[in-house]
């Protein structure tokens, strides 16, 4: 069965968010957008958005879709994650570190991350 999540890339004069993932997590140690699964009955919309509150205390707006990423691990047929992709330049509240994992803004121009996370 198919694991339904979302991701956010928060952007913010040439930084984007990136979260490092704690200990015990999948893809812990590792640097991320921020999202997370959908709960029963929840779009994504309101997924990403309850996600990035709870993992980081920012409340975002003006997310725009941008597609779906589709995940098949262990060359089985099935899919095993379905990923809505959002980003913003949008948000209110303090940053603060959640359950997940620490965030922090990250230099960017182009597509490309430039500083200690790159390669990570």
């Amino acid at each position: 069965m198919s694991i339904f999540a979302t991701l956010c890339h928060i952007i913010k004069d040439g930084k984007l968010l990136l979260q490092r993932k704690s200990k015990g997590l999948f893809d812990a140690g590792k640097w991320n957008g921020v999202g997370g699964k959908l709960e029963v009955d929840e779009t994504p919309e309101e997924c990403v958005k309850r996600e990035v509150y709870e993992e980081t205390g920012l409340r975002v707006s003006s997310l725009k879709f941008h597609g779906t990423l589709y995940f098949y691990f262990g060359g089985r047929d099935e899919v095993d994650w379905v990923v809505f992709v959002f980003s913003t330049e949008t948000f209110e509240g303090d940053l603060r570190p959640g359950e997940e994992g620490g965030s922090k803004m990250v230099p960017c121009r182009g597509g490309t991350i430039r500083g200690d996370v790159a390669g990570r």
